[in-house]
């Protein structure tokens, strides 16, 4: 990812000294349910797209914050022959898009809690490819996203060309969004410190992944039933604890699936995620070598709600997550830039 000085220097040479425009004092922003095909469920993130990145990080937690969603993704176009960012419209008209521009496009992509930076966030990225699609900011066939993970990538399931909604924004369909896998090793030496902070003694192993500790319950009904002390939650290490069981023969939510679990992160401020796309990054591949199988429905059963598909490729160390989602809320973001004068 380039720098935020050299990428801000960049836009105000090809904008705001030719304008006198700031590219911060209005920006536009969607929030959109991701892993669902309805509003009011799944999990919402908060999504913008930025000119350049701004000098000071914390300006960027301050929207996250003010948004107080689980999270918020940040987009910023990136020139891939400089490795920078460029200067970018909301909307692209398709006869001025260069052919190479609708096979792919590439973007950096940062994510935040209302406290914290992280490095992964499923849900925001398949929002952040619905955003660019929906919005025509992008008429790309694939779409690289430049991450503190790595490269990931987003394409539509679909083929077919998008058709406009009664609100103007494309229908985008479902989104297979490409992660690599973050495997869970046993880790038996947490059992008692799990089983004290979510209150039960259905477990039946406790794993470790890069980022989360995996809790797997003996049944449905037991993950449903987790009542968490997130005080004693938070001081487990890791940024979250997933809890998760297999899910039977019984359908969940009206549809047939593999898994159900839920996701607890308080010390990453948020007590319990609606839907997390990353934490299906370690449940692929954990559910995949228990059950063989390669294809697996999830269900996560919070309050809200969402639903994915994992596709594991061992070999390769990646998973594909696949699922819609859906704008609930647009507008504008009003002189974010009047934040700058109170972080100098």
């Amino acid at each position: 990812m380039a720098t935020a000085q050299k990428d801000a220097n960049a836009f105000d040479d090809a904008s705001h000294h030719k304008s006198g425009h700031d590219p911060f004092g209005r920006l536009e922003y969607m929030v959109i349910d991701a892993f669902t095909d309805r509003p009011f469920a799944g999990n919402p993130a908060a999504v913008l797209q930025l000119p350049c990145w701004p000098e000071d990080t914390a300006w960027l937690q301050l929207v996250a914050n003010e948004f107080n969603l689980s999270e918020t993704a940040f987009l910023v176009k990136r020139d891939v022959k400089s490795g920078g960012a460029v200067a970018a419209s909301v909307s692209q008209d398709s006869a001025s898009t260069p052919a190479s521009e609708k096979e792919s496009a590439d973007f950096d992509l940062r994510w935040f809690t209302p406290t914290v930076e992280v490095d992964l966030c499923g849900h925001a990225t398949l929002a952040s490819a619905h955003f660019l699609w929906a919005s025509r900011t992008s008429q790309a066939s694939l779409i690289r996203f430049h991450t503190a993970s790595g490269v990931l990538t987003a394409r539509r399931v679909n083929s077919d060309s998008p058709s406009p909604s009664s609100s103007g924004d494309l229908q985008v369909g479902p989104i297979e969004l490409d992660f690599p896998t973050v495997a869970p090793e046993p880790c038996p030496d947490l059992q008692d410190k799990v089983a004290d902070a979510l209150e039960t003694s259905a477990i039946i192993a406790v794993m470790r992944s890069r980022f989360d500790v995996l809790v797997e319950l003996t049944d449905v009904d037991s993950v449903r039933r987790i009542t968490p002390d997130f005080r004693s939650l938070a001081a487990v290490s890791g940024r979250g604890v997933i809890v998760t069981a297999a899910a039977g023969t019984a359908p969940i939510d009206g549809r047939q699936v593999d898994f159900v679990s839920r996701f607890f992160a308080p010390a990453s401020g948020i007590d319990e995620d609606p839907v997390t796309g990353s934490a299906h990054c370690t449940l692929g591949p954990y559910w995949a070598e228990k059950m063989g199988k390669v294809e697996l429905l999830a269900y996560q059963a919070s309050r809200r709600g969402g639903h994915l598909k994992v596709i594991v490729d061992s070999d390769a160390r990646r998973v594909r997550l696949q699922g819609t989602a859906f704008v609930t809320t647009s507008g504008i973001l009003r002189d974010a830039n009047l934040a700058f004068q109170t972080l100098k």
